[in-house]
């Protein structure tokens, strides 16, 4: 990192935002402590028929007070999980992918400061193995599946070894076998990730289920005249079935795909169109890109805006970068010679075409927009980390710097805070500037 003054925001949820600011100097290697209001519930699930330890699959707390949820996995070898949470909440402690209030009850009171170990016993848990493979017989290495119960919904994760190998925990019931190109599942048959789904049935007796997906590994090769972004990702979308999935270039090198015709899309940027036969193969991708700084004003001045940029295809039909705003700028990866439509989180969308230059830089104005300005602070004084402008199904998110300043730039119109409608800000016509200091619940949320 250069030399200078940041800001480190550890986001555990909608209005759990911690922010620390860190000053970084010349220095070759540095410790920098970030402070956090944080507790590591940790602990083993165990079968309560046999005591067996879950050595696989996820474990939720969930906290009904603002439908929020974080996640934790069972360790391969040891089955412990660990679950970082903010202090002062009730949580539900649930063992799979779906929260619910049924769970064991877990009590983050203010003022705690010790770690958490609590211990998770489930009734009656089978225990299914087997190997995964593709098409041509040969195992499919550290690739998640999903069991999703096909009565409540539920589903169940785990992550093959380097042998196609994998060992799961689950309730008796019906399930169905679930595979994704991006690893993690939204809970949603008709997800437009979903590329494989098989039913399969576990009795008390089911030990063993060895699964053939009949799916061919395609390995992409990408070749850009810049490096790529974390935060872009691709559509990859199937021509004979219109079923599209999305593929994360830094992250996914390989994905595995049924025979048939296909097009990768980068928002509305066609990058290529392959087809997959009947073996495996390699898919090579060249990108001409460029890097696209916006400078974000209002009124021709430089705005103090916080937040999330996000660039997308002009109908809508994918996205193709997004970044955080700093010091009213923003710098996106983008292919040359498009349009897109640049949006600050969900609230102010304008259109924009680009060149061919490898580097190119974009004035944002935001026009005449009411700048708003204060602290935003929970009931117990401390700062809050982020605010979420609604009107009319429109949201607009901005973050707060450590001491839970912010600045958003609103049109006319009235708007509720943190999904609050009793607590509203007015925005009359005409107004350039208001300055409102804004009181939550504890960490951000409503009481």
């Amino acid at each position: 990192m250069l030399p200078g003054t940041y800001q480190v925001i550890i986001s555990m949820g909608p209005g759990l935002e911690q922010v620390n600011e860190i000053e970084v100097t010349q220095d070759e290697t540095q410790n920098i402590t970030v402070n956090t209001q944080l507790i590591i519930v940790s602990g083993v699930v165990k079968n309560a028929g046999t005591d067996e330890i879950v050595k696989s699959g996820q474990v939720n707390l969930y906290l009904e007070k603002i439908n929020w949820t974080v996640y934790g996995e069972c360790d391969s070898e040891t089955g412990v999980y660990q679950i970082a949470a903010p202090v002062g909440y009730q949580y539900y402690l649930n063992f799979g992918r779906v929260p619910n209030t049924s769970g064991t009850l877990v009590d983050i009171k203010e003022g705690t400061t010790e770690d958490i170990k609590q211990d998770l016993e489930m009734e009656n848990l089978i225990t299914v193995e087997g190997t995964v493979r593709d098409a041509e017989g040969k195992a499919v290495a550290e690739t998640y599946i999903h069991m999703v119960n096909r009565i409540d919904n539920a589903f169940y994760s785990v992550l093959t070894d380097a042998s196609g190998h994998y060992k799961i925990w689950l309730p008796a019931g019906k399930y169905t076998y679930v595979y994704n190109g991006l690893g993690y599942y939204e809970g949603d048959y008709s997800s437009r990730n979903v590329i494989l789904m098989k039913d399969v049935e576990f009795a008390q007796s089911t030990k063993n289920l060895d699964v053939e997906m009949g799916l061919y590994k395609v390995q992409f090769n990408y070749q850009s005249n810049q490096e790529l972004n974390t935060s872009m990702y691709f559509i990859l979308k199937n021509k004979s079935t219109n079923s599209s999935f999305d593929i994360e270039p830094v992250n996914t090198a390989s994905c595995y795909l049924a025979a048939g015709k296909y097009s990768l899309l980068w928002g509305e940027s066609t990058l290529t169109e392959f087809e997959v036969t009947t073996k495996a193969q390699a898919v090579n991708i060249t990108l001409d890109t460029c890097e696209v700084t916006l400078k974000i004003t209002n009124a021709g001045k430089a705005t103090k805006l916080r937040g999330t940029l996000f660039a997308e295809g002009v109908n809508k039909s994918g996205e193709y970068d997004y970044g955080s705003i700093d010091n009213s700028e923003v710098t996106l990866m983008l292919p040359k010679g498009i349009s897109f439509v640049a949006s600050i989180n969900d609230g102010i969308k304008k259109t924009f075409a680009i060149g061919t230059e490898d580097e190119q830089t974009i004035n944002y104005e935001l026009g005449n927009l009411c700048e708003v300005t204060g602290t935003a602070t929970n009931a117990d004084g401390s700062a809050v980390g982020w605010l979420v402008f609604e009107k009319e199904n429109i949201y607009i998110g901005v973050s707060c710097n450590k001491r839970g300043e912010y600045a958003a730039y609103l049109e006319p119109g009235t708007y509720s805070i943190n999904g609050d409608k009793n607590n509203t800000i007015v925005i009359e016509e005409g107004m350039t500037s208001l300055e409102r200091d804004i009181v939550l619940g504890s960490m951000g949320t409503l009481t």
